[in-house]
């Protein structure tokens, strides 16, 4: 108990003069007496937990990589670093990718206006369909973009002028987003997409790889839907999908990307991939030849394929008339096999898709017949553009062409524009 100083001060002032001397020292006593109760209570307050709604305070410092975080410890009075723990891996098999993927098949969004919950159900998911050793694939990738920093991507200035973010994992291609940037690696697919897509298209990109196309023209489409079926390119991918997602909101939400592959109906099922060198190069392919083909010692994975109009249907909700819908195709030599497989579905459609169709005959050409089904597609729409670069020389109507032009025009330029006349007032010049 602290003794009330009035009443002190009351009994010395009735005191003698030597006792005034007693009081002073009084006074300073109190005064110790009251400080150090403050100052006690005050470190009480510092050690001991917050009760209430407050929890108790802890302080963190990040590294610049979040590899490491530093902890300050008030009660040690130090810091103390410690590295985070190793991913926890699920290794569920296909049952259990199921249940997962299936839980989140309905989702209650809050809507404002008008202020009440709305249910609505999302497209079904488009199953991998990969065996043991393409998860293993796709699992040890994403271990190791777990470990790697991203990098600022900007095509040249004056070229293209988009940007974005991406993996430094460039799968096995040194230096590649060096050269997509600067005009070393297809330049004349992003003058492509500068030409024909607006912001009122919906594009559909395969393969994908590891993301330079559909990050490019997700800047400026209405929407963007990649599909991939390597494992080691679809985790890069997906991983760079949900980079831009949160560094670049205003249009990274509008580009999604799904594991598979898009094959002839007669197909349809799963299929065995190879890869061309190593997975994730871009040469994989589920045709009989790929680039840098090993052989018997090629890495090969089984994955669940699916037909174009099935995931258009099913998967993606791209319903018909396709007229503001572009589709590139980029399959490795399969597309001999796919492309004639079009005809059917889109026969007598008023309203076709634009599409960009890279041919591989350097590595394996189509056969006569394939090529006479190819023109037979080909034969359905308005205008076929053959060209390089900035430019399109070889551009004919339908009457015009024959196989051996065809098969001549891919030779040169390995790569093929479908469009009709509606298209034609809205392209770029």
């Amino acid at each position: 108990h602290i003794i009330a100083p009035r009443n002190i001060i009351t009994c010395l002032n009735m005191t003698s003069t030597s006792a005034k001397k007693t009081t002073t020292i009084y006074y300073y006593i109190i005064a110790a007496i009251f400080l150090w109760v403050v100052l006690h209570s005050w470190l009480i307050s510092l050690s001991s937990p917050i009760t209430g709604d407050h929890n108790k305070h802890h302080f963190f410092r990040h590294s610049d990589d979040g590899s490491n975080i530093t902890r300050l410890d008030p009660q040690l009075k130090q810091s103390t670093s410690v590295n985070l723990p190793k991913r926890v891996e699920y290794g569920w098999d296909e049952g259990g990718i199921k249940l997962y993927d299936d839980g989140g098949s309905n989702i209650t969004r809050l809507g404002a206006p008008p202020k009440q919950s709305t249910s609505f159900n999302l497209p079904k998911r488009v199953e991998s369909g990969w065996d043991e050793g393409g998860i293993k694939l796709y699992d040890d990738r994403v271990l190791q973009l777990s470990q790697l920093g991203w990098t600022n991507v900007s095509f040249a200035k004056g070229l293209l002028n988009r940007h974005f973010v991406a993996s430094k994992d460039d799968a096995g291609n040194n230096n590649f987003w060096h050269k997509a940037t600067h005009g070393s690696w297809e330049r004349e697919t992003f003058v492509i997409f500068n030409k024909y897509i607006t912001t009122e298209t919906t594009v559909v990109d395969f393969g994908t790889w590891i993301g330079p196309t559909l990050l490019y023209h997700g800047q400026f489409s209405k929407a963007s839907f990649g599909i991939e079926a390597d494992p080691v390119a679809f985790a890069v991918v997906e991983h760079n999908v949900e980079l831009n997602r949160k560094h670049n909101p205003t249009w990274g939400d509008r580009v999604s990307v799904d594991s598979g592959c898009i094959v002839r109906p007669e197909d349809v099922g799963k299929l065995t991939m190879k890869a061309g060198r190593n997975p994730g190069e871009s040469m994989s392919g589920i045709g009989e030849h790929v680039f840098y083909d090993k052989g018997k010692d090629a890495v090969k994975w089984e994955v669940q394929c699916y037909t174009l109009q099935d995931i258009f249907d099913n998967y993606w909700g791209i319903q018909k008339p396709y007229k503001d819908v572009f589709v590139k195709i980029d399959v490795e030599t399969y597309e001999c096999k796919l492309v004639p497989s079009f005809y059917d579905w889109l026969n007598g459609e008023s309203y076709l898709p634009m599409m960009y169709i890279s041919f591989h005959p350097q590595i394996s050409e189509c056969t006569d017949e394939e090529y006479n089904n190819v023109l037979k597609f080909f034969k359905l729409y308005d205008h076929v553009a053959f060209g390089d670069y900035d430019d399109l020389p070889f551009l004919f109507g339908k009457e015009d062409y024959s196989v051996a032009q065809i098969k001549e025009k891919l030779r040169q330029y390995h790569s093929v524009v479908l469009y009709q006349n509606h298209h034609a007032a809205r392209i770029i010049k």
